[in-house]
């Protein structure tokens, strides 16, 4: 049986945003000992965006109003929901 390398990579890449995503709570919840709530997420979107930059610098460029709109509003929604989790792995 052969497997087709798109769908070996497709779901490798899966396996591994599961596995970031499973380490994610614990390693927060230790962050919260040292910093507070807001401060930790803070540094996880300065963190994400320094890494996502380099592959997304062109696109942004070329939006429009109308796509950074719309990019603000997801990043509140992630930003309050992110809070929220962080505020459950304080309790």
């Amino acid at each position: 049986m052969s497997i087709n390398r798109t769908v070996l990579t497709a779901e490798l890449m899966l396996l591994s945003a599961t596995l970031f995503w499973g380490i994610s709570f614990p390693l927060m919840k230790h962050a919260l000992t040292m910093l507070p709530p807001l401060a930790l997420i803070g540094w996880r979107f300065v963190v994400a965006l320094l890494v996502l930059l380099p592959w997304t610098w062109a696109g942004l460029r070329n939006s429009g109003k109308h796509t950074a709109r719309h990019g603000l509003i997801l990043e509140v929604v992630m930003f309050l929901s992110f809070w929220l989790v962080i505020i459950g792995l304080r309790s």
